[in-house]
């Protein structure tokens, strides 16, 4: 069989890239085919000889399954025959499987306390890994109430051997916003080549200041079988609106909020039940979790 090593040259991994090897039978009886195995599904056996006549030669096809492998790669495909000699073959095929594109940022995409009101600005660059590729359809979501213009942008309809996209977000007073632009990106002949599209983030997350007053909860070793009430605080750093969520792996715990004056937080009441302290007892460093506008704040148990 040969080749028993093929190195391919890099190719786009939206592609269907076709591998041959040729078996040669030199002796004076044919030669029947009873498997041929690929040791990965990305590479599909397509078509193999059932037998090998004497002084001839015959094909092995295969082919390398669009976005089934990333990066550079080593394959292998068995044969099994009947040959006296050589009734197990093995040829290893190596190449490099490119990213249909490549997107880069000049600023990071994930921004923390980003004031009410101020603008985010930045340029991406979509580079393409075939020349055939296009952009199609452009669409966006938004969380949080923020919006964005697109200031400069490259010609649709051209190529996207280099596509650049400029786009001014403006943020807003939400605690979890975010703006996404999506891509379709579509072949010479117009069909999508991915799916999900291409998706282009810019999120931002505000700190509300969730804390708690004490910062923990200690416990005695000694409450026996009598209910434990604690009550602390949970603190905003602005006006609290609604109440938490709460969640908790420890069994026995109810919590009632009660909203402070001034809106700046709750007065949170705590109940253990003997269960819940012989379960914190049992498991050093149990939490209570809590949740608010998508951010998360937990206590301490001891």
């Amino acid at each position: 069989m040969s080749p028993l090593l093929q190195e391919l040259p890099p190719f786009p991994d939206s592609e269907c890239r076709r591998v041959e090897l040729t078996l040669h039978n030199s002796g004076n009886r044919p030669v029947h085919i009873r498997r041929v195995v690929s040791s990965c599904p990305c590479l599909v056996i397509k078509e193999f000889p059932e037998t090998v006549p004497p002084g001839e030669k015959r094909k092995i096809f295969a082919e390398f399954v669009p976005f089934a492998s990333q990066g550079q790669f080593s394959r292998q495909i068995s044969v099994f025959s009947d040959a006296e000699d050589g009734a197990f073959l093995v040829a290893e095929i190596r190449g490099e499987a490119v990213g249909a594109f490549s997107v880069r940022c000049n600023l990071p995409t994930v921004l923390r306390d980003p004031e009410p009101g101020s603008v985010w600005t930045g340029r991406y660059e979509v580079v393409a890994s075939s020349p055939d590729y296009r952009l199609g359809r452009i669409t966006f979501k938004e969380i949080g109430g923020v919006t964005c213009e697109t200031i400069v942008s490259t010609n649709a309809l051209q190529p996207l051997a280099s596509y650049t996209l400029e786009r001014r977000v403006r943020f807003s007073d939400a605690q979890v916003q975010s703006h996404t632009l999506f891509f379709e990106i579509l072949d010479s002949k117009g069909n999508k080549i991915l799916r999900p599209p291409l998706g282009l983030d810019v999120e931002a997350i505000r700190d509300l200041g969730l804390t708690f007053v004490p910062s923990q909860v200690t416990l005695s070793k000694t409450a026996g079988s009598a209910v434990r009430s604690l009550n602390l605080f949970l603190r905003v750093g602005e006006t609290a609106d609604g109440i938490p969520e709460y969640e908790s792996p420890v069994p026995g715990v109810t919590v009632a909020f009660e909203q402070l004056t001034g809106k700046r937080g709750w007065r949170v009441k705590l109940e253990f039940s003997p269960v819940a302290t012989g379960y914190i007892a049992k498991h050093p460093g149990s939490e209570l979790f809590f949740r608010y506008r998508g951010h998360n704040v937990k206590l301490p148990l001891k």
